[in-house]
């Protein structure tokens, strides 16, 4: 009985071991963002700038293996919207096809330029507004630093948005790791 139950457990632990699988690492400066392994869905950029959307479902030999979905919605008889797979692609890339990731989104990188933009713009169009229906100096000297200010804040809120990247570019800043587990 302990030979049948020592051959067991032996052979669990094989297949544990055999259900290894190769993975990627996302890495900025030497500290691991994200793993990537079969099963999973991953978004990157590859070299022409088109973001690919799929589930991993192999990591071998440098290369990453990936379904992707067209899921689309249907109308049924009814009235009612279910979605639909319409079909399913097989891609297979290099992982150094990979030029980068989306960027996550943070609220105070998505909202804060924005929001100097549209309250400036706001405070600019009230001031002249203002400025006609009361009869006051559109050029005068304190209507015009006003509008000057807004012009800054607006300035300050183009220039925050433009600067921040939509994708981490995999190079100096983020490297992606593979790690082959090997059979």
């Amino acid at each position: 009985m302990r030979f049948i139950i020592t051959l067991l457990i032996l052979f669990l632990f094989q297949a544990g071991v055999s259900a290894q699988n190769d993975l990627l690492m996302l890495r900025k400066h030497n500290r691991t963002i994200r793993q990537f392994y079969p099963g999973i869905s991953i978004q990157f950029f590859i070299e022409n700038k088109q973001l690919i959307t799929g589930y991993i479902t192999q990591i071998k030999n440098d290369s990453i293996f990936l379904n992707q979905y067209d899921v689309r919605t249907m109308y049924t008889g009814w009235g009612s919207a279910i979605f639909d797979t319409i079909s399913t692609y097989h891609l297979s890339f290099s992982y150094k096809d990979i030029i980068g990731f989306p960027a996550t989104q943070k609220f105070a990188s998505v909202s804060i330029p924005s929001l100097l933009m549209i309250g400036s713009a706001g405070y600019a169009g009230l001031n002249i507004i203002n400025a006609g229906t009361q009869n006051q100096n559109l050029t005068g000297s304190r209507n015009l630093t006003r509008l000057g200010i807004a012009a800054i804040v607006f300035a300050t809120g183009y220039l925050l948005k433009k600067a921040k990247k939509d994708y981490w570019p995999v190079g100096k800043k983020y490297s992606l790791v593979y790690l082959g587990v090997g059979k």
